[in-house]
């Protein structure tokens, strides 16, 4: 979550969500404290694995809807010297 926080803590990014009139309201919660605890008043919530996803989508009595706003990708790389410039060798979505 470190890094989508950051994103939704940047004061650009808040003012052009609140022009499409949605306000950012942070709480920082591990994925099965998500999956576990009342989500009522949040319209948003960002578990960071699929059994956690599923275990909210299953305790919802109402539809909602599940989307994937952020894939982190996971990236190889090497260096052939100490202090050079990595080479991606690999990058998986």
């Amino acid at each position: 979550m470190a890094s989508k926080s950051d994103y939704f803590k940047d004061p650009e990014v808040q003012r052009l969500l609140l022009k499409h009139g949605l306000r950012v309201d942070i709480h920082r919660l591990g994925s099965r404290g998500i999956a576990t605890q009342s989500l009522r008043g949040m319209g948003t919530v960002f578990p960071s694995g699929q059994p956690a996803a599923k275990l909210i989508l299953n305790r919802q009595d109402h539809s909602v809807r599940s989307v994937r706003p952020f894939v982190t990708p996971l990236v190889l790389g090497t260096a052939p010297r100490a202090n050079s410039p990595w080479t991606p060798i690999s990058v998986f979505p």
